[in-house]
C-alpha cells in the first residue's frame, strides 16, 4: 500500500556461509536454530520454489566473490530468529545469504536484490520495507513507492528502553495475510480505510518521538499500543492469546505492546521503561514456546 513504515533491527540473528568447489556434485543446504533441516539437491535449480531452502538458494546467482569456474556445494544457514512470525526472518535469511556471496553490494543494493529475490524469484507478497534493518541495522523511517524503497531517514532509539519479542508459536503465512488486507482495500472495505487513517497519525507520531535526540519512552509506549489497537479492532488480525500476552505485558509494566508484522499469530512486541520485571517473563513462559528481551537497536548486515 506504499506509505511509511518504522523499522527497528533487533538482536535476533541469522548467518549464512557458503561452500564453493572447482569439482560438481550435488548442493546441500542445511540449517540449525530455529530450523534445523538438512536437504541435497543436484542444483540451485533443483531447489523447491516454495521453501525456506529456495530463498537462499537464489542468492548463489548474485555471487560476485567467487571465479565463474567454481559452484556452489554448500550453504549452511543459522538463524535464531522465529519463522513466520512477523520479525521479517525471510527477510534477514536473503540479506545475510547475498552479503555472504556478494559482500561488496551497497546498501541500497543489497535491499533492493534481496526483495527481488523473496518477491520476484519466489513470487511473495510483500514489501521492500523490511529490508532495511536487515541490512543498515538500527532505527528507520523507510518511505516506499510502487516501484520500492524511496527514502530511509535515520531516527533515534531511547537508550533506557527494553524490547522483549514474544512468539505465540501460532503459525501463519505472511503473503496470504498480506493478499487478503490487500483485497480487502482494494474492494473498499471502510475498515481497511479507517485503518490506513489511524497507522498515518501513529506513524507520525512514532516520527516525531524518535527524532528527538532524547526519545520519550512512554509516549512511544502510547503509540505502539495505539498501532495494536488498530491491529486488533479494524484489521481483525490479532487473537485471544496474542490479547492475553498484551495483557500479561501491560499489566507486568510495559509502556506499550502491540503484535508484530502482518499478524493472525506469530510474535508480539512489549516496551519497557528499563528492564522487564522477571515475573513478567515468567508469566508469559507460561503462556507462549519463547519471550526474550532483545538487544535494539542491533547492527545491520555484518560481511566476512
Amino acid at each position: 500500500m506504499g506509505g511509511g513504515a518504522i523499522q527497528v533491527a533487533i538482536g535476533l540473528r541469522v548467518a549464512v556461509t557458503c561452500t564453493w568447489s572447482t569439482t560438481p556434485g550435488n548442493l546441500v543446504i542445511e540449517t540449525s536454530g530455529v530450523l534445523d533441516d538438512r536437504l541435497t539437491f543436484s542444483g540451485p535449480a533443483e531447489v523447491p520454489t516454495g521453501s525456506w531452502a529456495f530463498l537462499a538458494s537464489r542468492c548463489l546467482g548474485l555471487a560476485t566473490s567467487h571465479p565463474a569456474s567454481l559452484v556452489p556445494r554448500r550453504v549452511s544457514v543459522t538463524s535464531t530468529t522465529p519463522q513466520s512470525a512477523g520479525l521479517a526472518s525471510s527477510a534477514a535469511l536473503v540479506v545475510a545469504g547475498v552479503g555472504a556471496v556478494a559482500p561488496d553490494l551497497a546498501s541500497a543494493e543489497a535491499e533492493a536484490a534481496s526483495w527481488r529475490i523473496e518477491a520476484d524469484d519466489a513470487g511473495r507478497d510483500v514489501g521492500p520495507m523490511d529490508y532495511v534493518p536487515c541490512v543498515r541495522g538500527g532505527v528507520s523511517d523507510v518511505t516506499c513507492g510502487p516501484r520500492g524503497i524511496e527514502r530511509v531517514d535515520a531516527l533515534n532509539w531511547p537508550g533506557e528502553a527494553t524490547l522483549v519479542v514474544v512468539d505465540t508459536g501460532l503459525p501463519r503465512s505472511t503473503s496470504e495475510v498480506i493478499a487478503w488486507k490487500r483485497r480487502r482495500w482494494e474492494h473498499g472495505d471502510p475498515s481497511i480505510e479507517a485503518y490506513l487513517a489511524g497507522t498515518r497519525a501513529v506513524h507520525a507520531d512514532v516520527r516525531r518521538i524518535l527524532t528527538d535526540p532524547d526519545p520519550d519512552v512512554g509516549a512511544l509506549g502510547d503509540a505502539v499500543s495505539r498501532a495494536h489497537d488498530l491491529l486488533r479492532d479494524q484489521m481483525g488480525v490479532s487473537t485471544p492469546l496474542v490479547e492475553d500476552c498484551v495483557e500479561t505485558i501491560m499489566r507486568g509494566g510495559a509502556v506499550g505492546a502491540k503484535i508484530t508484522g502482518t499478524g493472525k499469530g506469530g510474535c508480539l512486541i512489549g516496551l519497557f521503561d528499563g528492564p522487564p520485571p522477571k515475573q513478567t517473563l515468567k508469566s508469559l513462559r507460561g503462556l507462549v514456546r519463547r519471550a526474550e528481551v532483545v538487544t535494539v537497536p542491533a547492527p545491520g548486515l555484518q560481511r566476512g
